[in-house]
């Protein structure tokens, strides 16, 4: 999909990507042209100018000037540029409906560089509702493809909210490491590596079917394969198992722990910490 040649084309299109405000400004400068701010809007003429500027720097010198006159603009296009699992976050607190200024706070940020990086490259905020246009243009997803992790973690974000952010970056953090199940972290590292090796198979009725009949346990109802024979007491000794460490959970002093062994980052236990003590 070609880049859109008026600031009011989005709303017009249901295929636009997120970044049609950043594939209109390399147009623009590819072609030696120049953006107006009645026919683009402000940001892709501010966009345009600074683009072009950083392609003219020969110096570390020029680029301080860019910088300077074009400051959010010019640290969106790095972030950009410099792919890393802040990407990932942002896109993903995006997705989980959150605000510019909450997503600025969490990845310690400017508000104004978030916004415009937004506003360039990941404009979804108007179209949060838009399941298919979400699914299929945003997150790229296929009926019978694998799924990479930005995949899952930014349709895990859209569809459970912030609350599935944190584990899967922690994940993230810790993918090919051996997770110690006798620990909730661990427990929960390891059910996150399940669910990604599972959006790795196909999907056919054949694997669909596997899947159901090996699942441990719905609602505390077995299937007919597992109520008969040593499979039905292997599932049953699993499901009491699980269902006694939910009852030590659910004690105040077990939910305190859990909280604060789940804690990834010295960041978040600085503010889980500040959370206690408020």
């Amino acid at each position: 999909m070609s880049a859109p040649s008026s600031p009011n084309w989005p709303r017009r299109s249901p295929f636009i990507t997120p970044d049609w405000r950043w594939q209109r400004v390399c147009q623009i400068v590819e072609r030696g042209g120049y953006a107006t701010r009645k026919r683009d809007g402000e940001l892709i003429q501010q966009a345009v100018r600074c683009l072009r500027r950083i392609n003219q720097a020969g110096s570390e010198r020029s680029l301080g000037l860019v910088k300077r006159d074009f400051p959010d603009v010019y640290m969106a296009i790095k972030l950009e540029e410099y792919f890393s699992t802040a990407i990932w976050e942002i896109k993903a607190r995006v997705l989980a409906g959150q605000s510019v200024r909450t997503i600025a706070r969490a990845l310690e940020q400017p508000t104004s560089v978030i916004d415009v990086y937004l506003k360039l490259f990941f404009d979804v905020t108007s179209r949060l509702t838009a399941k298919t246009w979400i699914r299929f243009v945003v997150l790229g997803m296929q009926h019978d493809g694998p799924a990479n992790f930005e995949t899952l973690l930014l349709w895990s974000a859209w569809r459970y909210g912030p609350a599935a952010i944190d584990p899967l970056l922690d994940y993230r953090r810790h993918v090919g490491e051996s997770h110690d199940l006798n620990t909730e972290v661990g427990r929960q590292r390891a059910a996150i590596e399940c669910s990604f090796l599972i959006h790795q198979l196909p999907s056919t009725r054949e694997v669909d079917e596997r899947l159901w009949k090996n699942w441990l346990y719905i609602d505390q109802k077995f299937s007919k394969t597992a109520e008969s024979g040593p499979i039905g007491r292997v599932f049953a000794r699993n499901v009491a198992r699980i269902w006694h460490e939910i009852r030590q959970t659910t004690t105040p002093e077990a939910t305190e722990q859990t909280q604060e062994s789940s804690v990834s980052s010295p960041g978040m236990a600085q503010k889980h910490q500040a959370e206690k003590a408020a």
